[in-house]
């Protein structure tokens, strides 16, 4: 299912909910190996004690995230087009938790980052106002939940427009 809808229509940067098996590196890469991961190691760290450890598989030629016990996350791919072809510029995990969407993990290669160079494109602030969206879509939710460094976990209501 595309989630292409979720982005406005004149953005650089789309969303979707799925990938072809082909992007696996590049997940794996966003996902395992970003560099910026280091400065919230510890709370990966608690989400992987509490939830399982994550890891990429292929189902029906697309990609999913699977948590130790079995669970499909919810995912949010973030595309940029770039003239050499897409590239994978966020990622967004999720499930659902009671009357929200709990986000478990956000992750944003470097270039798109609040530093980089394109960080005007907002690929964090676009991933999260997409799962708000996707939340609104389910029934008996109210709210997204994200990590926020300094603030700790936020319940965000699905009123509140993120991009």
């Amino acid at each position: 299912m595309s989630a292409d809808f979720l982005a406005p229509a004149d953005a650089s940067v789309h969303l979707s909910a799925e990938l072809p098996a082909d992007w696996q590196e590049e997940v794996e890469e966003l996902l395992f190996f970003n560099p910026q991961q280091a400065a919230v190691a510890q709370k990966i760290l608690a989400t992987i004690r509490a939830f399982g450890m994550p890891r990429v598989a292929v189902a029906d030629d697309h990609l999913q995230v699977v948590l130790g016990d079995g669970v499909v996350l919810g995912t949010l791919f973030a595309r940029v087009p770039t003239p050499e072809g897409d590239e994978l510029a966020g990622i967004l995990l999720f499930l659902r938790r009671g009357a929200g969407l709990l986000c478990l993990h956000l992750s944003v290669a470097e270039a798109y980052s609040f530093r980089g160079p394109h960080a005007r494109l907002g690929v964090a602030a676009r991933l999260l106002d997409g799962a708000r969206r996707i939340a609104g879509r389910i029934a008996g939710l109210d709210h997204i939940e994200v990590y926020y460094g300094r603030l700790g976990w936020q319940k965000l209501p699905l009123t509140v427009r993120l991009a």
